[in-house]
């Protein structure tokens, strides 16, 4: 059965509408989107998600050529360079070309609205995606992580009200406080900034379990930050837990 019937029914209808007017940009831009929730949904279940975004590509890029320089379109095709390149860092391959495709866009989107919040937190994953790979073969992921919260700073003081910045922030402190401690550097500040950033998306919106998981994962980080330095981390570890627990009451 299929996981994700409405956007496949969804996928469907702007094939129809492409197909009937071909050189509208919109269809083109709305199935990208829909192409572009299909692969992500799909690589969660194990799925290669390379060919829906590759299709996705192929209408962004049709919508830009027919409509240049938009900077929704410029944006989601930075988001689905992005989508691409997780792809290739799980499956073990080169993934730093379609970082740059991806920033090449979101740069420019920025360049032609500098306020949009969508693509200030899509440059951000990426510049955070491209420091866990320099993490991952042993070098310094600072630089990426640092421009990575001044895209998010930014974010977020353009609309507080929204929980993507917060939580995204919240992501990047945890991966920056797991870098330092792996070199033995006090990373206590910045991770109690990911847990307070992860507080601001759960005071907005108590029912996220993602936030909830990840404040978890940022008081674990914090109590091993604690054991590097000699302190006794059981304390972080028990808050740790009761968010997990909280977890699974609500969802068992």
């Amino acid at each position: 059965e299929d996981p994700n019937p409405n956007l496949d029914a969804g996928s469907r209808d702007l094939d129809e509408a492409v197909r009937l007017g071909d050189e509208e940009p919109y269809e083109r831009f709305v199935r990208a989107q829909v192409l572009l929730g299909r692969a992500v949904a799909g690589r969660a279940r194990g799925e290669d998600s390379r060919p829906l975004l590759r299709k996705a590509l192929e209408d962004l890029d049709r919508c830009l050529a027919l409509s240049p320089g938009g900077a929704e379109a410029l944006a989601a095709r930075g988001e689905v360079y992005r989508e691409i390149a997780v792809e290739l860092s799980t499956r073990g391959e080169d993934a730093s070309e379609s970082c740059r495709f991806a920033l090449r866009d979101l740069d420019e989107a920025l360049r032609v609205d500098p306020d949009s919040e969508f693509a200030l937190i899509r440059r951000a994953k990426t510049h955070r995606l491209q420091g866990d790979l320099a993490m991952s073969a042993r070098g310094d992921p600072e630089a990426h992580y640092e421009r990575a919260l001044a895209d998010l700073d930014r974010a977020i003081a353009l609309q507080p009200s929204e929980t993507d910045g917060w939580n995204e922030r919240g992501l990047t402190r945890t991966a920056v406080g797991y870098a330092r401690t792996e070199r033995t550097v006090d990373a206590r500040d910045v991770l109690q900034g990911a847990i307070d950033d992860f507080g601001e998306v759960l005071a907005r919106n108590p029912g996220s379990l993602d936030a909830m998981s990840n404040r978890g994962v940022a008081w674990t980080r914090f109590g091993e930050a604690e054991g590097r330095l000699h302190i006794d981390p059981r304390a972080s570890f028990r808050k740790a837990v009761a968010d997990y627990e909280e977890i699974i009451k609500r969802n068992p």
